[in-house]
């Protein structure tokens, strides 16, 4: 996945100006702003509920704890809980515990 600025550095690559005019800059800028700000929000409400009740399923279905699981899944991630996870590595997040197998973890 890109970071905002890598995406600007594209933008403005793939428009092909040295000196891009100032109304594409101001547009990329903006959107380079929308983009950094969307990058930081955290998990809401509802995908922090589904979160949590998925790492539940997860440690129940692999008879293990749930501590276990939100330590997996937060180390993975490099945030200090669950809580930390921005929304955009949700749909990440998911596919992660779907696919996690924690005898191959703890062994």
């Amino acid at each position: 996945m890109l970071t905002p600025d890598e995406i600007y550095a594209q933008a403005i690559n793939q428009l092909g100006f040295d000196n891009p005019p100032a109304e594409v800059l101001r547009l990329l800028s903006k959107g380079l702003a929308v983009l950094r700000e969307a990058d930081a929000q955290p998990l809401n409400e509802r995908e922090l509920i589904s979160m949590n009740s998925m790492i539940a399923y997860v440690a129940h279905t692999q008879k293990t704890n749930e501590a276990a699981v939100r330590e997996a899944l937060t180390t993975h991630y490099g945030v200090a809980d669950v809580e930390a996870l921005p929304s955009r590595l949700y749909q990440d997040a998911v596919e992660f515990l779907v696919e996690l197998d924690m005898n191959r973890i703890m062994n």
